[in-house]
C-alpha cells in the first residue's frame, strides 16, 4: 500500500470511539438530570448513583481512547485549581486533620465525582454542534421542572410528585426554595443568551423567551430572595456587556426584557413577592445570617492554615456558638465563608485561584462575538456568575446537583 493510500485509509477509517463518547454525553446528561429530580442528589442512595454514575463514564471515556487508537486529552484552565483543592481535600482525610472525618470522606467522595464527570465532559463535549445539543438539552429540562414545580405549587400538594410525604417546606424536586432558584438561576437566562448569541434564530425568539419566562416565573413563585436578586444581577451583567461592547441594539432588547419579566412578576406574584420582600421578611434574613457569619470567625481565627475539615461545619460551630436559637445551622449560608472555615486560608486561595482562571478565560471570549460558540460561553457565564452572587448568602454549591450543574457550566464555557 502506497503512502496515500495508506493516509485515505486513515482517514477513511471509522471512529471506533466514538460510540463511546456519546454514550458519554447521553450519561453526563442523564445524571445531572437525575441529581435534580431525585431531590437534589442529597439523600445517600442517589449521592451513591451518581458517584458511581461518574466512575462509570470516567470508565465508558477510558473505553472510547482506547477504542479510538489515541488519546486526545484537551487541556482546561480549570484542571489545576480543581486538582489542587481535590488534593488539598485528600490530605486533610488521610492526615485526619479534620474534625469529623466520616464527613470530611463524604465531602472528598463528592468531589471526586464531580471531577471525573469535568474531566469527561471536557474531553467528549468538545465541538461547537455538542455544546449546543446539550445546552438544549440543559434548558428545555430546567422549563420542564420548572412547570413541575409550578404545578405542585398551583395544586396544594403537600408531598413530593405528589405521593412521597416530607415535613420540609419544598419547591419543585427540592426540599430547600433556595436550592430550586439556584438551580433556575443557572438556567433561566440561557434562552436568552442563545438567541442575542446568534445561537438560534430570530423567527425562533418567542419560544426560546417563553422558556425563560417559564422558569423566571417558577423562580417568583419559590420566594427566594437571593435567586431573584442573583437572576437580576445577570440582567444587568448581561445588559452592561452588550453596552460596554457597543451593542446598543442588543442592551436594548435586554432592558425590554427585563421589563416584560418584571411585568410579568408583578401581574402573577406579586402576594407572593409582597410576603418574601416584606421589610420583616428581609430583616430576619440578614441577622440571622450575620450572627453565624460573625461567630465563625473565631473559628476560622482558630484553624486558619489548616481548615475544621471540609464537610464539618456542622460539627464545629457549635463550640463557637453564642447567641442563642431555636434553628439549627448546618452551613454558614455563605460558601465562601465556609470554604474558609473548613479548608482555611490555603483552601480559600485555591478557590480564588479557580474563580480567577474562570474570568480571565471568559472574559476575553465574552469581548469577542465572532467565536462560534459565543452564544453557548455567554449563557453559561450568565448562570455561573448568577450562582457566585446566591453563593454569598446561601450554600447551592455545596448541594449535589446544584455543583454538578455549577461544574458543567464552567466545562462548557472552557471546554
Amino acid at each position: 500500500m502506497t503512502g496515500a493510500a495508506s493516509a485515505r485509509a486513515m482517514v477513511d477509517a471509522p471512529d471506533r470511539g466514538r460510540v463511546y463518547r456519546q454514550i458519554c454525553f447521553c450519561g453526563i446528561l442523564a445524571l445531572q438530570m437525575f441529581a435534580v429530580l431525585a431531590f437534589g442528589g442529597v439523600e445517600y442512595w442517589s449521592m451513591a448513583v451518581v458517584r458511581m454514575g461518574a466512575l462509570v463514564l470516567f470508565a465508558v471515556w477510558v473505553a472510547s481512547v482506547l477504542m479510538g487508537g489515541s488519546l486526545r486529552l484537551r487541556r482546561n484552565p480549570l484542571f489545576f485549581p480543581m486538582a489542587a483543592f481535590l488534593g488539598l481535600v485528600g490530605v486533610q482525610y488521610l492526615t485526619k486533620r479534620t474534625a469529623y472525618l466520616p464527613s470530611t470522606r463524604e465531602a472528598l467522595l463528592t468531589l471526586i465525582a464531580d471531577f471525573l464527570l469535568f474531566f469527561v465532559l471536557v474531553n467528549t463535549v468538545d465541538s461547537p454542534e455538542q455544546k449546543r445539543l446539550f445546552v438544549f438539552a440543559l434548558v428545555i429540562f430546567g422549563a420542564a421542572v420548572a412547570l413541575l414545580a409550578l404545578a405542585q405549587e398551583f395544586s396544594e400538594t403537600r408531598k413530593f410528585y405528589w405521593w412521597r410525604e416530607t415535613t420540609a417546606s419544598f419547591y419543585g424536586p427540592y426540599a430547600n426554595k433556595n436550592h430550586f432558584a439556584g438551580f433556575m438561576e443557572m438556567l433561566a437566562l440561557l434562552p436568552l443568551a442563545l438567541v442575542l448569541g446568534r445561537v438560534v434564530r430570530r423567527d425562533k425568539s418567542f419560544v426560546m423567551l417563553s422558556l425563560t419566562a417559564t422558569m423566571f416565573i417558577a423562580m417568583v413563585f419559590s420566594r427566594s430572595r437571593g435567586g431573584l436578586a442573583s437572576f437580576v444581577a445577570e440582567l444587568l451583567l448581561l445588559g452592561f456587556l452588550f453596552a460596554f461592547r457597543g451593542q446598543i441594539r442588543n442592551a436594548i432588547t435586554v432592558a425590554i426584557a427585563g421589563i416584560l419579566l418584571a411585568a410579568l412578576a408583578a401581574g402573577v406574584g406579586m402576594t407572593v413577592l409582597r410576603a418574601g420582600f416584606s421589610a420583616s421578611a428581609r430583616r430576619m434574613g440578614v441577622q440571622s445570617r450575620s450572627i453565624v457569619w460573625r461567630e465563625s470567625l473565631p473559628a476560622i481565627r482558630d484553624n486558619l492554615w489548616t481548615g475544621t475539615g471540609l464537610g464539618t461545619f456542622w460539627v464545629v460551630y457549635p463550640r463557637y456558638r453564642q447567641a442563642p436559637s431555636e434553628l439549627r445551622w448546618n452551613e454558614t449560608h455563605n460558601d465562601y465563608l465556609q470554604i474558609l472555615f473548613e479548608t482555611g486560608l490555603p483552601g480559600f486561595l485555591i478557590a480564588l485561584w479557580f474563580l480567577w482562571r474562570l474570568a480571565a478565560w471568559l472574559i476575553p471570549r465574552l469581548l469577542n462575538d465572532g467565536d462560534p460558540e459565543f452564544g453557548v460561553i455567554l449563557g453559561a457565564s450568565l448562570g455561573i456568575f448568577g450562582m457566585l452572587c446566591h453563593s454569598l448568602v446561601d450554600f447551592n454549591l455545596q448541594l449535589p446537583a446544584n455543583g454538578m450543574l455549577f461544574l458543567v457550566l464552567c466545562g462548557l464555557a472552557t471546554a
